[in-house]
């Protein structure tokens, strides 16, 4: 039996992304560890057999090399400690320094790159550093895994990392078993109820802002119309927006705040339309999901988004950070009325079938844990 240790910034990362991949390893018979930040949930990791350790001083948004350096400290003595046969590494922080970390402990790594993040949206000194990192780090882990061609491209042309070590996979998949169209369709609601529903965390890069700005001109035509967000703040993101900002949005009628659930499926069932104008994802998986549940969905022509999208199929694309463009976007999907948007669902549904099953990744994963545990035992 071979000891696995999943390392992510926060266990909501891994328990959202990466339970099926956990719970495949687990049936065949490996011991999994979990280390990431306390957050609440590790106890539906620990349910399923994962053992959870807590990373005492990772500060996700925070730069002060002593506290880089304490927690590089941490994981490379947790590492040493745990000795685990195989490290996968997931988040930004995690894969560089933990893919370092475990070079120097001698311990095989993968690791996965979900997106550049905020640190690689605008050029200046952050940028630079960040992409030293990632030169430095990814010499190490055996196999580099992306999630969407263009974040690919962009770490390939900078020299961030070796093309024989990448492998591609659509996104983490969604299991398809759990998101599925529900038997019962809303109703025959009038045109101007439409409900648009944004799930994502509360950061200014996932295009909040732009989601806030098109519903008050949505609304000036549809005044009954619906805008919901399902999603948690992240106060350790340097692009998180304000709860101060979000309430003013709700004091004004823009929106709804819904908060974070561990289920987000009853409230994709009552949307109508699923939006996220973010600047750059891995693979959205918020958008795998509603499609997957047969909602059309809203996003932009942007990194890991437009991977998603095909306009006029399952939805409509529109530009990045641009209000007026999401919210023609918005009336066009008021206006095509149910049965319409019904048809749209149904081609995302079997474009999720397709291109985004999560049995597809978890195979892809699957194989390089076995190649890289099977070459272990032969030392």
């Amino acid at each position: 039996m071979s000891r696995l240790l999943f390392v992510s910034s926060i266990f909501a990362n891994l328990f959202h992304f990466r339970r099926g991949l956990m719970r495949a390893l687990l049936h065949r018979g490996h011991h999994i560890t979990a280390a990431a930040a306390e957050d609440g949930y590790e106890g539906a990791l620990a349910e399923m057999g994962v053992v959870c350790h807590f990373w005492r001083h990772i500060h996700r948004g925070g730069l002060n090399p002593l506290e880089e350096g304490r927690f590089f400290r941490e994981l490379f003595q947790t590492y040493r400690r745990e000795r685990p046969d195989l490290i996968l590494h997931y988040t930004i922080k995690p894969v560089i320094y933990g893919s370092l970390a475990a070079a120097l402990a001698g311990i095989p790594s993968l690791s996965t790159v979900t997106g550049g993040g905020y640190a690689l949206m605008n050029d200046g000194l952050l940028y630079h550093l960040t992409c030293g990192l990632y030169r430095a780090a990814l010499l190490f882990p055996r196999r580099v895994f992306f999630q969407n061609p263009d974040d690919r491209d962009f770490f390939v042309r900078r020299g961030l990392v070796r093309p024989d070590k990448i492998r591609l996979v659509p996104g983490s998949g969604v299991d398809l078993t759990h998101y599925h169209p529900e038997s019962a369709l809303r109703g025959n609601s009038p045109a101007a109820q439409t409900t648009f529903l944004f799930i994502g965390r509360l950061l200014w890069d996932k295009g909040i802002g732009e989601y806030a700005e098109a519903a008050g001109m949505v609304k000036r035509d549809f005044p009954q119309a619906e805008f919901l967000v399902l999603g948690r703040l992240d106060p350790g993101n340097p692009a998180v927006v304000p709860e101060e900002q979000v309430r003013a949005w709700e004091r004004e009628g823009k929106l709804r705040w819904l908060g974070e659930v561990r289920d987000v499926r009853p409230f994709i069932s009552r949307a109508d339309v699923v939006v996220l104008p973010s600047y750059r994802e891995g693979i959205p998986r918020s958008l795998l999901e509603a499609m997957s549940m047969g909602r059309p969905i809203i996003t932009t022509d942007s990194v890991g988004c437009r991977e998603v999208i095909e306009d006029g199929k399952n939805g409509f694309m529109v530009p990045v950070k641009n209000a007026a463009a999401l919210a023609a976007a918005m009336v066009k999907m008021i206006s095509i009325g149910e049965e319409r948007r019904r048809d749209m669902g149904r081609y995302g549904r079997l474009k999720a079938e397709r291109e985004f099953d999560e049995r597809l990744v978890i195979q892809k994963y699957m194989e390089e844990i076995e190649r890289i545990l099977a070459e272990k035992s032969r030392i």
